[in-house]
């Protein structure tokens, strides 16, 4: 098994493993599973067993992600997209000096949603990295204030949308900080 912190969720967490417990039932649904089931019971068949579990197993896989705690973002939007954005720039660097093609590494890690534009040479991306780097310093400096910054416009985004429960939520966590 999967260390506790690695796991989508755990048997403790009792909203969580109702969830999954849900969104599993919901895809095996939509796949009527049930159906399915009662046809190889009644006549066998090995291949629609085999396509069975697959789906029993792909609705685990499925259900488990949904049920996943998702990370917030580190002090900001803009500090995580920049350090996404820097360890694409190692990852292509690192792929380069080993002489590798990085076509795949890199499209995974540009499917976060960073928009670099990858340079050509080594030495300009060695120069950019150091640029990202010290970018990050300066925001994570300043991270507090962006922060607040970004809150406050969420706050007056909730309100500008009607959703005054949200603005109150997203308020009361400002000012707790």
């Amino acid at each position: 098994l999967a260390a506790m912190a690695n796991r989508e969720f755990n048997s403790k967490d009792a909203k969580r493993c109702r969830q999954y417990c849900e969104h599993k039932y919901d895809y095996l649904t939509e796949h009527n599973f049930e159906a399915r089931l009662v046809d190889v019971e009644t006549t066998w068949n090995a291949d629609a067993a085999e396509t069975l579990n697959r789906d029993f197993q792909r609705s685990s896989q499925i259900a488990a992600k949904k049920c996943q705690k998702k990370p917030n973002p580190a002090y900001s939007r803009k500090l995580s997209t920049l350090r996404a954005e820097k360890n694409l720039l190692m990852r292509v660097i690192s792929t380069r000096r080993m002489g590798r093609a990085f076509n795949h590494s890199t499209r995974k890690l540009t499917s976060t949603g960073t928009t670099l534009l990858i340079p050509s040479t080594l030495e300009e991306c060695t120069s950019l990295l150091k640029q990202k780097q010290r970018e990050i310093y300066n925001v994570a400096k300043q991270a507090s204030f962006h922060r607040e910054h970004e809150m406050q416009s969420d706050i007056t985004q909730a309100t500008a949308k009607g959703d005054k429960q949200l603005a109150k939520q997203k308020s009361s966590v400002l000012w707790r900080c």
